[in-house]
């Protein structure tokens, strides 16, 4: 199992003429992410954490909210990130940018 946790800001954006109206759409900002990880190796259970630790805007997404009624609210996410990962002895850079559709519903 994997668990993911962040933290950061989010704010709603303005509107940009008519391709979005104003708070159609928000912006998150993590400043971190823990990531724990929970297996099995045959032998017992092991658990991994990985902390990242991200500058302001280094770790960003942008939401589109594309439908928001009842429980239910389907948004489209622009992802745009960057940082490095250090384990001591080494350290690994990385990006990532794409998209991602998501649809939340509450029980």
């Amino acid at each position: 199992s994997m668990t993911i946790e962040r933290t950061g800001t989010w704010n709603f954006l303005g509107g940009i003429e008519e391709d979005y109206k104003n708070k159609e759409r928000i912006v998150l900002n993590v400043a971190e992410e823990v990531t724990t990880t929970s297996f099995d190796a045959g032998g017992g259970a092991q658990t991994t954490t990985q902390r990242n630790t991200y500058e302001n805007g280094d770790n960003s997404e942008v939401w589109h909210i594309t439908t928001l009624k009842n429980k239910e609210m389907v948004i489209e996410a622009e992802v745009n990130m960057s940082g490095s990962y250090s384990d001591g002895t080494d350290t690994e850079s990385f990006t990532e940018s794409g998209s991602r559709a998501i649809t939340l519903v509450q029980d």
